[in-house]
């Protein structure tokens, strides 16, 4: 009896340090759209640090000049997709951003909800995580030189 009683204590135990030491990394992140609900039904909800997914606007990012301040519009869905959601939220961020931090990037980023109304509200972002992307292209002509016919490729 006591066998079973000192394994069911050791689980308890290493299920207990699992789960505190994974917490901080086990937050939920919210779509653009649903905190713009979230405002109109519970902005309690809302206090806090919390994370947003979303993809950047296609040219919306603005860098202050001599600056790590950037200001960007990040939308619910991705650039080109069909969707008909218009919820976009500015964001404003202060640091170095990733290398994959671009237009249409796919990002997670991590803040404060600042709003004057609860259709007016930007976010101020602590951290950015641009996602890479699932399938690299390269451009023709631009990362690789086109090579026709049984030419040999030349040296730049």
């Amino acid at each position: 009896m006591w066998k079973v009683v000192v394994s069911l204590g050791i689980c308890v135990l290493a299920g207990y340090l699992t789960f505190s030491t994974m917490r901080d990394s086990l937050e939920y992140y919210f779509e653009v759209d649903e905190i713009q609900s979230q405002l109109h039904e519970s902005p309690a909800n809302l206090n806090g640090t919390i994370r947003m997914h979303g993809y950047v606007v296609t040219g919306s990012i603005l860098r202050r000049e001599s600056t790590l301040e950037y200001r960007f519009i990040v939308q619910n869905d991705p650039p080109r997709s069909d969707s008909t959601s218009q919820t976009r939220v500015l964001v404003s961020y202060t640091g170095i951003v990733p290398d994959t931090f671009k237009s249409e990037a796919e990002v997670v980023v991590r803040g404060t909800v600042h709003t004057d109304t609860p259709d007016m509200w930007t976010f101020q972002a602590e951290s950015i995580t641009a996602k890479c992307p699932s399938k690299y292209e390269a451009q023709i002509g631009q990362s690789y030189q086109v090579i026709t016919g049984d030419q040999p490729p030349l040296p730049h």
